[in-house]
């Protein structure tokens, strides 16, 4: 569903969500822990003054920490 995971969480919030251990997450997706996804950051996509989506990236390898640059960059 569309509320699951840490898309559902920016969709419900308005605001980035960064997961730099997602497979042992409690927002963790089966499907994405089946294809290895270690690191997630999920930001909101923005048009006309409304929330239009989620954008989404993943990483297999583990991540540290994401900076709030990259987090802006991202938005």
């Amino acid at each position: 569903p569309v509320s699951a995971g840490l898309a559902g969480q920016v969709l419900a919030t308005g605001a980035a969500a960064v997961e730099t251990a997602y497979f042992t997450s409690p927002e963790a997706l089966a499907p994405l822990r089946q294809r290895g996804v270690r690191s997630v950051l999920a930001v909101p996509v923005r048009s006309g003054g409304g929330l239009r989506g989620v954008l989404h990236l993943e990483w297999k390898q583990p991540v540290a920490a994401f900076s709030a640059e990259t987090v802006r960059s991202a938005e």
